[in-house]
């Protein structure tokens, strides 16, 4: 991964969490929240749209990046990804996320299990 791209995987990252911080009153109220993210498309457009050309492996390594972060972030516990929908498990049962990837944040965890 280059500097450009590094530079934008890292805004991406600190991005997504900030643009999740309006959905945590949901779980001040006592209630699971579900976030999907559709990642892929949303890098691919972030880098196309700042003129940033990267190879396959590259694409690999960003979204390698990413994940990592979200997990870092969230928990790997609470972070489900691996096709455009993902099952999981909030509020005693089990909702449908259609995006490439979800995540939970629980409402009787101040930080998930593995997260920060």
């Amino acid at each position: 991964m280059n500097e450009k791209q590094l530079d934008l995987i890292k805004r991406f990252v600190e991005g997504t969490i900030d643009s999740n911080l309006y959905k945590m009153d949901d779980v001040e109220d006592g209630q699971d929240v579900a976030i999907g993210i559709d990642y892929i498309d949303d890098i691919e457009e972030s880098l196309e749209y700042e003129g940033i050309a990267y190879s396959d492996d590259e694409k690999e390594e960003i979204l390698s990046y990413f994940l990592e972060g979200m997990k870092k972030e969230y928990g790997e516990d609470n972070v489900y990804f691996g096709g455009h929908e993902q099952l999981v498990p909030v509020n005693g049962g089990f909702k449908t996320v259609h995006a490439q990837l979800a995540i939970v944040v629980y409402a009787n965890e101040q930080v998930p299990e593995g997260g920060k």
